[in-house]
Parts: C-alpha cells; structure tokens; sequence
C-alpha cells in the first residue's frame, strides 16, 4: 500500500518540478539517506560511501538530459558546488601553455594589437563595472563561475619574445658597410639556405595533404621570390623581398603564403638593393645544387618564377626604364613597330618580334661598359654622357645597360597579371571618360562640377560610376580632377586596384551606355561600339588570365584569340598602342601558354595580388612597432602569426573564391547579354553587339584590316 500511495504521488513530474510538501520532501530525503548509508557501508560519522554511492547512481542510471534538467534547478549545486570544481580549473587554464597560445593568437588575429587594445580586450572579455564601493572591476561570472583570463600583457611579450625566429641578418651591417652614417638604413633579411629547408619542413607537417608537386618530381619545392616597394619607410620610401611555394596552388595569391626575407628602408632600386639581390643570387645558384635532408625525406628547391611589376624587373634585368624605346623586357618592340596589326611573337625569326636571349644582353652590357669607361675620360656634362649611353643602346636595338643582376634566372620570369589587367581598365576607362567630355561640349564658363548640366554624358557618367557600376571612388576622383583642372591640362590620373577594375569589367556597358545620345552622330555611335568590344575582350583576358588551378589548354586557346582581338582593335580603331596593351595582346597569351605547360596552372600563379595584399600586412605590422628595430619587430610578427601558430592549430584559412569572379553573375545566369547589357525577354543579344557597326568590327578585327568608313574612327 506504501509503495502505491508513492507512485500516486511522485516526488516530482515528468518535467522535473516538486509535486509534494516540503515535510513530506524532508521525510524521502531522510530514507534515501539512511538506505544509501546501509547499502554502500556509510556511518552517521562518515557518509562519503553513501555521497559517493548516491552520486555514482545518478552517473550510470539516469540518462544526460534527466541529469541537466534536475541539477540545474538546484541552485546550491549551480551557484556551490560546481563554481569551486571549474574555478579551480580556470586557475590552471591560465597558467597553461593553452592559455599562452589562445592570447598569442588574439593578439596577432588579422594583424597585431598593439599595448593598449590588447589591455582593453582582455579587460572586456573578463571583466566588468563593480557596483562595490572600492572597486572599480570585478570579474565576469556565470553562474557564480569565473570567465577565463587572457595572459596579462607583460607575460604575453615575455612568451612572444621567447619564440625562436630563427636566423636574422642586418642590413646596416651586411649591405651597408662602406656608407657614410647617415646614408646607412635600417633593415633585416634572412638567408634562403636556411629559411627555405625549414619551410620546407613546415609545409610537409602542416599542409602536406594540399601541396601540389609538378612534372612527377615528389619534394621538390618551386619557389617564387620577388621585391617591391613597401608602404612606409624613411622618407615614404621602403623596400622588401617575399617568398613563396607554387606548390601551394591557389593559395599563392593570399598574403599569408607570402614570407619576407628582405626589409630594409630604402627605395627598390638602391645600391642596398642591388647587393641584396647579388647576394640572393649566390644563394640561389647554390640552393639548386644541393639537395636538402628534411624530415627524414630529400628535398629540392628551384627557382621557377620572379613576379615583379616592370619597373623592378627592369632593374632585376639591367635594363633601361619601361619609358624606353625597346619598352619591353620580354621582346624586341619597340615604339615605331609596336602597332603592326598582323606582328606575332616567337623564338623563331620568322616573327615580328622575338624575346631577348640571356647571351645578347651580356654582350650588350659590355659594349655599354666599355663606353663608360671611355667616356669617364673624356670633358662633358652627365647629362650629355648618359645620352650617348641611350643612345648606343637604342642604335643597337636593345635596352641592356648592365648584366642582370638576377643573372640567367631573369629568362625564367613571366610577365605578372595584375599590372597589366589595371593598367588596362584604367586606360580604357580614361578614353571613355575624355569621349564623355567632349561629347557634353562644356562651356568655358563651367569650371565646377556642379555646372555641368544633368543631362550631359560627363554628368551621366559620374552619376553611373557612384551609383550603378559602384565605383565611388572613381568617381570622387573624376569630380576633384575637373574642378581642379577643369578637364585641361593634366591629364586624369587614377590609380586602378583590384577592386576597381573588377567592378568596370563587370559593369563596362552601363558605363558606355551613360555616353549614348538620341542625337549621336554616326562617328559617335561607331565609337561607343568599339569602347564595348575592346572591354568586351579585355573582360574575357582578364577572366581567364586571373586563374590559378581551374584551367585547361583550350582556355589557353581562346585566350590568345581574345588577346589577339583586343590588340588588332586597338590598333585598327585607336590613336596609340601603348606598351599595356602590346604586351597583354602578345606576351601575356605566350606566357600563359608557357606556365601552363610547366605546371598545368594558370598565368595568375606568377600574379603579384598576394604579395600587394602581403605589403598591407606590413603596414598593419609596423603601426605596433618601435622606430628603432622596425623591421626586426616586423619580421618576428610575421612568422608568429603565419608560421609558429600555425603549426599549433591557430589559423584561419583565407577564402579566395569570390576574386576568381570577373564574368558578372547576371551574364552566366542568362539574364542579360554576353557583354553585360540588358537584354529583352525573348532577345538573345542587346542593341550594342546585334548593331551592324559591331559585325563590321567583327569582320576587320578577323582579316585585320579596316572594312569600315575611315570617317568613323
């Protein structure tokens, strides 16, 4: 009868709330306790087996959930009992090598702190306001449980400066041993036969699974090293050498596959520089001998690729400036034979033009070499002696002035795309921009922006930039260009990034079309037609060019016959070729052929996007530095962030998708023309590329030669 007045009146419900009275809850406690006590062998005097009976029976009889719903309605267990057992942790936590790792890792997320924001968020995610008097903070608990502490700053440094770097040289000392005092810099840089074995070793414990290898040649490693300017410095001016493995694919283009090995506060082409590269080359050579132990594997290094803007890869080549006659450092051009619309380039003589053999530059720098030294005897100002150099070199058709300083790793470097593709939006854009201008027929008594009339092309087109093709940048500048030289003068200047040029190629027609007029003359209307074909096909270059492993031979194939077309236009239908779009129509198609034969990716491989990218990570470095000792302060936040957390499990992968994109979602989805245009619901082409005019470009572009009326261009 008991046990059934029991089961009529449980202690609690199904939900886990008291049914009974308080006496009655008092009475059930007192005979759990004193059977307990005689099960598990416990006394009045000592009641640990019964606790420890009691508590082992809850563990295994009772599942997860029962258990979570009860004890969390017991605030002495919640607010008591469980705070001292996870406290207790919390303290051991904090003084963990865990512990350590978690605050070297927010402290170099996305960067470095710094002092004082680390201070403040180790503050914010465990502390806050204390209403006692006395105190100003207390620490954040739930559930009468502390949250846990981030390393206090000073023992974070003391943890940061611990970490083994590995070998550092100094500038000042190496390469700077015979400068007066003040022409000393400051700077840092590593040594490539220490520095690439052991990421080497890195590579092959952290990313082994995502290496790729090329021609059937297991460990061994293509490294990839190239310098440019960096954004601070003495003077603005800086300079610094990365890194990489093309080895790890598409993830080149992320700056944290870029690794400094030189920094120095100098500009890219100073005699620091050019001993830096001497020595880097002695190292290369030597590097490509040797074969490396490595974690119990033999590995190999060669140094494939040198991606550098042409200003530096100039200097890398012993060459003249790109202002040249010969402009290019891969071919023979030069500015009277750079705008054949049939030329081709090849080895072989049968082309136009042909790449520059490692042997004809040495001979041409020591004819040049030889003139100096006989010049240095004779009377006459540097300017009238460095024209006679210019000038022996444009007579001898070259543009060779000194032996490279890369030596023949200079005939492995392939033209870098990211240049090119920005230096041709922006070019483009310009002559779009000058058409608008001079279609809207200003009155000399505009001079400000906000004069010229609303329905004027210029007018449209800045209102297009800023609110349709999301160039607002581009279009403040367009504004604070004209008010400040009312479109005479200067010419426009702006530089194209990245982010630019993608959203002009994806919206190049909604660009062109802001320039269209009921009252277009046919030499207009022709002209708007031939903006649209060229970024049209520049539009198609661009997103084949910029692709790394998503990549076939027949993508190579059609990106020669998009080069080609973009070239025979501009040369059919504009002005001037200038050395960006010769070099895109031939070299970039010759190049990407090239790569892709060696490693089966794309010419984007040898892009410079990750090493711009790496240069801002610089920047962001630097602003946690001391003047003194930059570069070394620099150099240690690198590899701490990139490599030493790394290899502990602390890293966010980069996501590198979206900047594959240059083709607009509209266009592959079908809503709207090839080129971007929008097009009616049963249309299949828009007004631009179905217009007679577009076939007549079409048909010139194929035979490469005009078949329309010379009236029209």
């Amino acid at each position: 009868m008991a046990v059934l007045n029991r089961k009529n009146s449980p202690t609690s419900n199904t939900a886990g709330d008291t049914n009974i009275s308080k006496g009655t809850l008092s009475k059930r406690c007192s005979e759990t306790f004193k059977a307990a006590l005689r099960i598990h062998g416990g006394t009045v005097s000592n009641t640990v087996p019964a606790a420890a009976g009691l508590v082992e029976t809850l563990v295994v009889k009772f599942p997860q959930n029962s258990l979570v719903n009860t004890i969390s309605r017991k605030r002495k267990l919640c607010e008591k009992v469980f705070p001292q057992i996870y406290n207790k942790k919390v303290q051991e936590f904090e003084t963990s090598e865990q512990n350590q790792l978690r605050s070297i890792s927010v402290y170099f997320a996305k960067g470095v702190m710094g002092k004082r924001k680390y201070r403040s968020v180790c503050k914010t995610l465990s502390m806050k306001r204390s209403k006692k008097k006395g105190k100003k903070f207390e620490r954040l608990k739930i559930m009468s449980c502390k949250v846990s502490k981030l390393l206090p700053y000073e023992k974070l440094m003391a943890c940061v400066k611990s970490i083994d770097i590995g070998w550092i040289g100094n500038v000042r000392e190496d390469f700077c041993y015979d400068f007066d005092e003040e022409d000393k810099v400051e700077g840092c840089y590593r040594s490539l036969t220490q520095f690439l074995p052991f990421m080497a070793s890195f590579y092959l414990r952290v990313s082994q699974e995502n290496l790729l290898w090329f021609n059937n040649k297991i460990n061994t490693f293509h490294v990839v090293v190239g310098g440019d300017g960096a954004p601070f410095g003495k003077d603005e001016t800086a300079c610094s050498w990365l890194v990489s493995f093309l080895n790890r694919g598409r993830h080149i283009l992320s700056s944290n596959e870029n690794f400094l090995i030189f920094g120095a506060n100098c500009s890219e082409s100073s005699l620091v520089v050019q001993r830096y590269v001497k020595f880097l080359f002695s190292e290369m050579s030597d590097i490509e001998n040797k074969t490396f132990q490595v974690n119990g594997t033999e590995v190999k290094f060669t140094f494939s690729e040198f991606p550098n803007d042409l200003k530096m890869l100039a200097f890398l080549a012993g060459e003249l400036s790109v202002s040249a006659t010969y402009f290019s450092t891969f071919a023979n051009v030069n500015t009277g034979n750079c705008d054949v619309v049939s030329g081709t380039f090849g080895p072989g003589p049968t082309h136009t033009w042909q790449p520059w053999r490692y042997n004809q530059r040495v001979a041409m720098a020591k004819e040049v070499e030889k003139l100096k030294l006989k010049l240095e005897k004779q009377k006459g100002s540097k300017v009238s002696k460095r024209k006679k150099v210019t000038s022996l070199i444009s007579d001898k058709k070259s543009r060779q002035e000194f032996v490279p300083l890369l030596g023949q790793f200079v005939d492995r470097a392939h033209i870098e795309p990211l240049h090119p593709k920005n230096n041709a939006c922006q070019q483009l854009f310009r002559r779009i921009l000058y058409e608008s201008i001079g279609k809207s027929a200003l009155d000399k008594s505009v001079v400000h922006f906000d004069q010229v009339p609303s329905s004027a092309p210029f007018s449209r087109l800045v209102n297009c930039l800023q609110k349709t093709a999301k160039l607002p940048r581009l279009a403040k500048k367009v504004r604070r260009w004209f008010n400040e030289t009312n479109a005479s003068g200067s010419d426009f200047q702006y530089r194209f990034t990245g982010q630019d040029s993608r959203m002009f190629l994806h919206n190049f027609m909604l660009v062109i079309d802001s320039l269209k007029q009921p009252a277009d003359s046919e030499k207009q209307t022709f002209t708007l037609h031939v903006f649209a074909y060229i970024c049209l096909q520049l539009r198609q270059i661009v997103s084949i060019v910029c692709r790394v492993v998503s990549i076939r031979l027949q993508d190579i194939t059609q990106l020669k016959g998009y080069c080609s077309n973009l070239f025979r236009a501009c040369c059919l239908f504009t002005s001037s070729i200038s050395p960006t779009i010769w070099s895109i129509g031939h070299i970039i198609p010759a190049h990407a052929l090239e790569v892709f034969n060696k490693y089966q990716l794309g010419l984007n491989c040898v892009s410079m996007e990750g090493r711009e990218s790496k240069h801002m990570a610089i920047g962001r470095y630097s602003t946690n530095t001391n003047f003194s000792g930059r570069w070394g302060q620099i150099f240690s936040h690198e590899f701490v962030q990139l490599v030493w957390l790394r290899e502990r499990g602390f890293y966010e992968e980069e996501n590198l998708q979206h900047k594959q994109t240059y083709i607009p979602k509209r266009v592959t989805n079908g809503e709207s023309c090839f080129c971007g245009f929008e097009i009616g619901p049963q249309e299949q082409k828009c007004d631009y590329c179905s217009h007679k005019y577009m076939d007549q470009i079409e048909k010139s572009i194929k035979l490469g030669k005009l078949l329309v009326d010379k009236k029209l261009i």
